[in-house]
């Protein structure tokens, strides 16, 4: 299998379509990141992607005693080993961090380093074989978490009080808790394991932070969740408020 790594730009104020396709037309981005790394697993991985900092260049060591220094590096792997750290060793100033997108076709199982990143806001992360997040509670400028990993089970975005954008596409994710994002304006939850509870909750939690004018999807549950009559007041109060609701 040949494994495939972009950072697909999406930095000129665009969201992703509900879909994984919706990221694939564009090229990825990380905006000024330093001392950050990932774990990639894949016979003869090609990489390739773009960065776009706002001092330096990003350095980069490719874990095969290659390295590069370069704001569109490329790499192929011709060792076979199949598994290889990729690390941005320096170049830029980790501060100046705003977005950090990666798109994989390989299997990343490790991310380590985004935590430095005290100013970032957009984390896009469409992953295959990571099963769970850093600690993210460092980030509280984060306002667009978007998520794509069918092994990551636990997702907590209570420590983003700024959080406008959340995106869960066909993840584990069984537990949901949005009692400290009242500024959401996008909530994307598909092919999760929400169960009606959870989803039940997550309408009262809104609803009680007074969300408005907000784009809320929780469709294709495995199993099928569909909101109960618990939540209903709630989802009432939320569509006289601006927001639109799609349920399984």
């Amino acid at each position: 299998m040949e494994g495939l790594i972009k950072l697909d730009k999406l930095c000129r104020g665009e969201h992703w379509t509900d879909s994984p396709q919706g990221i694939i037309d564009h090229w990825n981005e990380i905006v000024g990141p330093s001392l950050f790394g990932f774990n990639v697993t894949g016979v003869d991985p090609s990489l390739s992607y773009s960065v776009t900092t706002t001092a330096g260049i990003a350095e980069w060591n490719f874990g095969d005693t290659n390295t590069q220094t370069s704001n569109t590096p490329s790499h192929t792997y011709t060792d076979g080993l199949g598994s290889h750290k990729v690390t941005l060793t320096g170049g830029v100033d980790d501060t100046a961090v705003t977005r950090v997108n990666l798109f994989s076709n390989a299997s990343i199982t490790s991310l380590e380093g985004v935590d430095r990143f005290v100013n970032l806001e957009r984390l896009r992360l469409y992953l295959t074989g990571i099963a769970s997040l850093p600690d993210l509670s460092s980030l509280t400028k984060l306002f667009d978490l978007q998520v794509q990993s069918t092994a990551i089970s636990a997702l907590d975005p209570t420590f983003f009080p700024a959080m406008l954008v959340l995106y869960l596409n066909d993840t584990n994710v069984a537990a949901l808790d949005l009692s400290n994002s009242p500024l959401l304006i996008a909530l994307n939850a598909y092919n999760c394991k929400l169960t009606i509870s959870e989803i039940d909750q997550s309408f009262l939690d809104m609803d009680a932070n007074a969300v408005s004018n907000c784009v809320i999807r929780f469709d294709g549950q495995t199993p099928s969740a569909p909101p109960t009559a618990t939540s209903a007041t709630a989802r009432a109060n939320l569509v006289a408020r601006g927001c639109t609701i799609t349920t399984d």
